[in-house]
């Protein structure tokens, strides 16, 4: 009767089965695993990214046009078009998606923290980079200015080793030799070009 009248203590006999450092911890009702920490700046960034690819989208009826009787991937106006349309598009998710959890968040970061300013400017820089470099062409030629751009751009963003900036050089050379002596794209002349004889001049000014 004590043996049928005493229940079996199971609770020394589990702890013993599981190994040191496994016990699992105790589980809270409703616990949440918490969410990553929206980055400040985050929401407008992505909004002003939006924005930026809707503006340009709308424009390109102004500054590209369509033509009859020309098939659609040929025309002038199609990759503009596919190119800022999935910009837009995928801008669109990043900012919506940005804002829903920003303003789901129980603690929400500011929209414009003064200390994120310069980093949400930083990226403009490259936009003057580019204006530069399509500034220099028309001047220096289009070989000239790609392989001159190309280093000062790995210098920029941290290239110092003398190798890599000859190689940047030659992916410069490369990309011309294949846009324009290989494919015959239409470039600007360099004024520097008149400098040379008249046959290199128009052998520079059809290759380079």
């Amino acid at each position: 009767m004590s043996v049928m009248g005493r229940a079996p203590d199971l609770s020394r006999s589990e702890e013993s089965s599981v190994p040191d450092g496994l016990a699992a911890e105790p589980v809270e009702q409703g616990h949440r695993r918490p969410r990553a920490p929206l980055m400040p700046g985050v929401v407008l960034a992505s909004g002003v990214f939006f924005a930026i690819g809707l503006l340009l989208l709308s424009q390109v009826g102004v500054e590209t046009k369509w033509f009859k009787r020309v098939p659609v991937v040929l025309q002038p106006a199609f990759w503009p078009t596919v190119s800022l349309a999935v910009m837009s598009f995928f801008s669109g998710a990043v900012f919506i998606t940005n804002l829903i959890v920003w303003r789901r968040a129980e603690l929400r970061a500011p929209l414009l923290p003064g200390d994120g300013v310069a980093g949400l400017l930083r990226p403009f820089e490259f936009v003057f980079w580019f204006l530069a470099y399509a500034t220099s062409v028309p001047y220096l030629g289009y070989l000239i200015s790609t392989v001159i751009f190309m280093p000062l751009l790995g210098i920029r963003v941290g290239c110092r080793k003398a190798s890599t900036l000859i190689l940047l050089a030659l992916v410069g050379l490369a990309t011309v030799l294949l846009f324009k002596t290989g494919f015959s794209v239409k470039m600007p002349a360099g004024a520097l070009y008149d400098l040379a004889p008249d046959v290199l001049r128009n052998f520079l000014i059809r290759n380079f």
